[in-house]
C-alpha cells in the first residue's frame, strides 16, 4: 500500500502535488502518500514571496489580507464539515473522507499559514522596537512598549494560553467517545473554531518567549539537545508511516 498506482502517479509526487493529483487519496494507501506534509509546506511556500510584496508595500493590506484567509478559511472548514458530515473525532465511517478532502489539501492549511506569517509581522514589528530609542517606544510602539514593560502580564498571557491548548486537545473527548451522541453544530463549530484558539495560543507563547517575558521557552528553544531533535524532524516524518 506504500506505492500503490506509483506507475500512473509518480511524476506528481516529483512535482510535490502529491496531495492534490490524485484528488482523492486513502490515509493508509497510495504512492507514497505519507509525504502529504512536505508538499503542503512548499506549496504553501511559493505564497510567501507575494505576502512579503504586498506587506512591504502596505503593511495594513498584508494584515488584512491574511484576516480575511482566516474568517474564510473558517467559513470553509465549517461548510466541509456540514457537507460531509465530519465529526470532531476522525475514528467513524465519516472520517474515511476526512483525509482526502480536507486534511491533506493545501487550501485546508491557509488559516495556520496566515496566523504564522501575522505572528512573522508581529516578529518584525518586535525587532524594530528592541532597536528604537526609549522615546521611539514610547511613542511609535505604543502596544509592545505597554506589554514588554509588564513581565507579570506576559507570564499571565502564557499561563492562559498554555491552558487553552490543553483545552483544543481534549475537546473533542466526547466525539472520540461516541461521537454520534454529540450534536452536530458542536462538530462543526470544532472544526471552525479549534484550529484557530489553538494557534493564537500558541503564538501568544511565542511572541511571549520573543519578548523575553517566558525565558523557560527561550531556554527549551536554545537548549543543544532540542535543536538536535529538531534537525531530525524532516527525517522521522519521513519515515515514521512506514515504520507505523
Amino acid at each position: 500500500m506504500l506505492f500503490l498506482r506509483c506507475e500512473n502517479y509518480w511524476w506528481s509526487q516529483l512535482l510535490f502535488i502529491g496531495n492534490i493529483i490524485p484528488y482523492f487519496e486513502e490515509n493508509n494507501g497510495g504512492c507514497f502518500f505519507w509525504a502529504w506534509t512536505f508538499y503542503i509546506d512548499f506549496q504553501l511556500y511559493l505564497l510567501i514571496p507575494l505576502y512579503v510584496i504586498v506587506f512591504m508595500k502596505a503593511p495594513k493590506l498584508g494584515i488584512a489580507l491574511h484576516v480575511s484567509i482566516i474568517v474564510l478559511s473558517s467559513a470553509f472548514y465549517m461548510l466541509m464539515a456540514h457537507f460531509y458530515q465530519f465529526k470532531a473525532s476522525p475514528l467513524n465511517p465519516e472520517g474515511y473522507y476526512l483525509f482526502a478532502y480536507l486534511i491533506n489539501k493545501p487550501w485546508a492549511k491557509m488559516m495556520m499559514h496566515s496566523m504564522g506569517a501575522l505572528t512573522g509581522y508581529a516578529y518584525l514589528d518586535l525587532l524594530k522596537y528592541r532597536k528604537a530609542s526609549p522615546e521611539e517606544k514610547e511613542t511609535s510602539f505604543k502596544t509592545l512598549h505597554y506589554l514588554a514593560q509588564r513581565k507579570w502580564l506576559g507570564n499571565l498571557v502564557c499561563l492562559i494560553s498554555i491552558m487553552a491548548i490543553g483545552v483544543t486537545f481534549l475537546s473533542a473527548w466526547a466525539s472520540n467517545t461516541d461521537a454520534y451522541k454529540v450534536d452536530h453544530t458542536l462538530d462543526i463549530i470544532y472544526y471552525g473554531f479549534n484550529r484557530f484558539f489553538m494557534i493564537l495560543a500558541c503564538m501568544a507563547v511565542l511572541m511571549n518567549g520573543f519578548m523575553g517575558h517566558f525565558n523557560s521557552l527561550e531556554r527549551t528553544f536554545m537548549n543543544d539537545y532540542t535543536r538536535s531533535i529538531a534537525r531530525t524532524s524532516f527525517s522521522i516524518g519521513l519515515v515514521a508511516p512506514i515504520v507505523i
